[in-house]
């Protein structure tokens, strides 16, 4: 049962109440001594277990309370997040080097010594069958072909040289079309082959047409329009010549058998002349036309 400590407290004021005061008549009945101290020391210390009892019983009826961290506890064990931080660049990965690779040892050959003279030209160029324009065209040479001289004619005028279209023969080229590099000194000589068309070719030439007299503003352009005929096929070297012996166009033709070819040429005069034109032929044989004359008067 609990104890109420105000209850013996009460008490023990009435029980020091009563020794005090004669409440009954007659003699005084003998009343026990009581220890006031006793009682006393008696009295706390049933107060004191029962306070500590009753603290204990609050205690352990008590909710439990979990305490709750401070906020400057929580700012103190905040860790901070860091925004729009950039990510560290990822290292690409480290590659390995290939090994290096060691070329095997070459033996140096001997520089071969070329057969002989080489020739090339600098223009696409026939190869023919002799050493003429009148025989027949065998071959082709361009300017980055190289091909070896076996020969020259009688008149050191055509090499005798590898065919480059037909390999394993050999053809003609003209000496002032071509370009030779190296020792000609021990070169065999050659005759001159057969002929096809034996005979010299029979050959005419004739100017057709050209500005005559004029009367213009100068400068003024004069112009000329020759005809060669001929019995055989071949390369016909041409010139033009003015009065005095002044050549001013000279080429090359090339005519089939029995066939005509056409050229042309034409000045700039700049002041008035009377002047004159020619054409010839000057290879493989000499043929002149006859001379045309012009004239150009100059007008302010």
């Amino acid at each position: 049962m609990k104890q109420n400590p105000g209850f013996h407290f009460a008490l023990i004021l009435i029980l020091m109440l009563i020794s005090g005061c004669n409440l009954t008549t007659g003699a005084p009945a003998a009343i026990p001594t009581l220890d006031v101290a006793a009682i006393s020391t008696k009295a706390m210390e049933t107060i004191s277990v029962n306070l500590t009892q009753e603290a204990l019983n609050q205690l352990l009826n008590a909710p439990t309370i979990t305490s709750e961290p401070k906020a400057a506890d929580l700012d103190e064990t905040i860790v901070p997040i860091l925004t729009n931080t950039p990510e560290p660049e990822a290292l690409p990965p480290t590659e390995t080097p290939p090994p290096t690779e060691i070329p095997p040892t070459q033996t140096m050959e001997p520089t071969q010594e070329p057969p002989g003279p080489i020739l090339y030209v600098t223009e696409d160029t026939n190869c023919r069958a002799g050493p003429s324009p009148m025989y027949a065209v065998e071959g082709y040479i361009t300017p980055e072909m190289r091909l070896t001289v076996a020969g020259i004619n009688v008149g050191h005028s055509w090499w005798w040289v590898e065919n480059p279209t037909y390999p394993g023969y050999h053809c003609w080229v003209w000496k002032y079309t071509a370009v030779v590099e190296g020792d000609v000194s021990t070169l065999p000589v050659y005759l001159d082959p057969w002929t096809p068309t034996p005979g010299t070719p029979e050959v005419s030439v004739s100017i057709t047409r050209w500005t005559g007299d004029q009367k213009v503003q100068c400068p003024v352009k004069v112009s000329f329009a020759g005809a060669i005929r001929t019995n055989q096929g071949g390369q016909f070297r041409y010139q033009w010549v003015k009065k005095g012996g002044l050549v001013i166009e000279q080429g090359w033709v090339t005519i089939a058998a029995d066939g005509l070819a056409y050229i042309s040429t034409s000045i700039y005069v700049k002041q008035s002349v009377n002047g004159s034109m020619q054409l010839r032929i000057v290879y493989p044989v000499k043929v002149y036309s006859d001379r045309v004359e012009y004239s150009v008067t100059c007008i302010k």
